[in-house]
């Protein structure tokens, strides 16, 4: 047996560039070479532990280490992820603490399962060659949709006359900070079992009746009608108010259902109260910097870039439970807080919570600390969703908007704006006597490049070595166009005529810094918004000023992290 106090010593490839660069001396190297790397890992690994070009070399106590949690390997003893855990395990410790297991005050459970969401290849393949073929006859082909229906399908019958059967479920990139975006959602035939269900709904379903009646669960149980969802959950719990979150991601995002409009697929995983806890509160502490670091070392990641948020797992998350104190209100820096964010002033908002904060540790402060909570979290959703519309004129908006603290490397692209504007505002390149355009060819006129010229521009394309065609012009109106035209190569002479300029280019340059300067206050109040809630929970769970600083902190590297990776 190993002494009680043993430990391993443990190096990691933490960043494979760095340890190219560092080891290659280049800084244009890219892959490490194989024996090179071991055998500065090995060098390492006989040294002091520390984190240095790429590489992080730590100490593990052996009694630390559990099969079921291979990835903390990965994290030293004095990273942020581990201060973290030693800070909450230990409020979970204390014996009538106000922090506890998320399961005591919550039901954790996974979204509907249809067993046969659509006619998929891996199902065509179990099926007998003869089913398949009488399939086909009935005109039913791969990709066909079987239990999840698409959009609009909800306004078809038998559906429209009989909504109880369809769940609405947002995709898992819908699921944003507090919101859903809701036109990223399918629909899913939602029959329990021993259900009345009408003639027309079953009819809808009967040419699929041989490949649902085949679904594993329904071979093993003679009882259950084939129509019926093979795992339709709670009903009454999907149909709750309730925190909904994406069950496999790089980072926890967690949208709040307030109404109980929505349904989780089985993408997601859903959070109801068993009480009557406020599900806009849960929210703010699941969506924190500080539970998904926890949820790191302790939660279910099958890989260290991947969290499964899945019941079990989740079930030992450590909630911080506010009660209310008997003849409580609101405080007046809560209704503060309500105003300045009703007014849409972030910066009014963030000095109301920092005072709200200042209160926690007294029951009435904790109280208040709640409520400001659920303020802020609402007023990101309403954040997240002015976004979601600007996304046509951001194309890097698409992954920004999942992350609150990111603001910066999203920029309004001219084409996206170019594309709303109405027709009476834009001329085609053929119309315009500003422009010259020259055609060598009908066919393909493959890439653009711009050169510059004394009296102004020339943009040429060539395919194959050959210029197809120029457009001559003054250089500020050729970069518009060189900007807004697909950039494939597969355009072709007459799609050039035909391609769209505005009028004004002044007036068409102001709209474009319009649009980027309300993109990036909206960004700017969600940055500043998601730290008042951070550092509200941080407070609640009583994590120090310290911690507190390196958890904002390790939510903004992330961020630019993940800018970065989209560059």
């Amino acid at each position: 047996e190993a002494p009680a106090g043993h430990k391993l010593r443990v190096v990691v490839l933490e960043d494979e560039l760095e340890a190219a660069v560092a080891i290659a001396g280049r800084p244009d190297a890219r892959v490490p070479p194989r024996d090179a790397l071991l055998a500065r890992m090995g060098a390492r690994a006989a040294g002091r532990p520390g984190r240095k070009d790429g590489i992080l070399v730590h100490d593990v106590a052996q009694r630390d280490l559990r099969s079921q949690r291979p990835w903390p390997v990965k994290h030293a003893g004095r990273d942020t992820a581990s201060a973290v855990v030693r800070c909450l395990e230990a409020a979970l410790a204390r014996a009538g603490g106000p922090v506890r297991r998320l399961a005591e005050d919550w039901v954790v459970a996974s979204g509907i399962e249809t067993g046969a969401d659509y006619y998929s290849p891996r199902l065509r393949r179990k099926l007998d060659p003869a089913l398949r073929g009488t399939l086909s006859a009935r005109g039913l082909h791969e990709g066909a949709p079987i239990m999840q229906l698409p959009p609009g399908a909800e306004s078809e019958p038998p559906w429209c006359d009989h909504p109880q059967f369809l769940a609405r479920a947002p995709e898992a990139g819908a699921i944003l900070y507090a919101a859903i975006d809701a036109g990223d959602s399918t629909n899913l035939v939602w029959i329990e079992r021993g259900q009345p269900v009408p003639d027309a709904v079953i009819g809808a379903l009967e040419p699929w009746r041989e490949v649902l009646a085949g679904r594993a669960e329904f071979r093993r149980n003679a009882r259950r009608a084939w129509w019926e969802t093979a795992w339709p959950r709670n009903r009454a719990d999907l149909l709750a108010p309730k925190v909904v979150a994406v069950h496999r991601t790089d980072r926890g995002r967690f949208a709040l259902d307030e109404r109980g409009e929505w349904q989780a697929a089985k993408n997601a995983t859903t959070v109801v109260a068993r009480g009557g806890e406020s599900v806009a509160y849960l929210c703010g502490l699941l969506n924190s910097e500080l539970l998904d670091l926890w949820y790191a070392l302790r939660g279910r990641t099958p890989r260290d870039v991947w969290r499964d948020y899945e019941p079990k797992p989740m079930n030992e998350l450590p909630y911080r439970r506010v009660p209310t104190p008997a003849g409580w209100t609101p405080g007046p820096e809560v209704e503060r807080l309500e105003r300045a964010l009703a007014a849409g002033d972030a910066g009014a908002a963030g000095a109301a919570a920092d005072a709200v904060r200042a209160g926690i540790g007294a029951p009435a402060g904790d109280a208040d600390a709640r409520t400001a909570i659920e303020q802020l979290v609402r007023a990101l959703a309403d954040n997240r969703r002015a976004l979601l519309p600007l996304r046509s004129t951001a194309p890097e908006l698409r992954r920004a908007v999942k992350t609150p603290w990111r603001t910066q490397g999203v920029t309004v692209a001219p084409a996206g704006v170019l594309a709303e504007l109405p027709e009476a505002e834009l001329r085609s390149i053929r119309l315009d006597p500003a422009l010259g355009v020259e055609l060598a060819t009908d066919g393909v006129l493959g890439r653009a490049a711009l050169e510059a010229g004394l009296d102004g521009g020339v943009l040429r394309f060539r395919h194959r070595r050959t210029i197809t065609a120029t457009v001559a012009g003054p250089q500020a109106r050729l970069e518009l166009l060189l900007q807004t035209l697909p950039a494939d190569g597969r355009l072709t002479g007459e799609q050039l005529r035909a391609a769209r300029v505005p009028f004004d280019l002044d007036a068409f340059e102001r709209t474009v810094a319009r649009r980027q300067a309300e993109l990036q206050r909206l960004l700017d109040d969600g940055r500043a918004l998601v730290e008042s809630v951070e550092r509200l929970v941080c407070a609640l769970y009583g994590v120090p000023d310290a911690l507190t600083e390196r958890v904002v902190a390790s939510a903004v590297a992330r961020a630019a992290t993940t800018a970065a990776d989209d560059g």
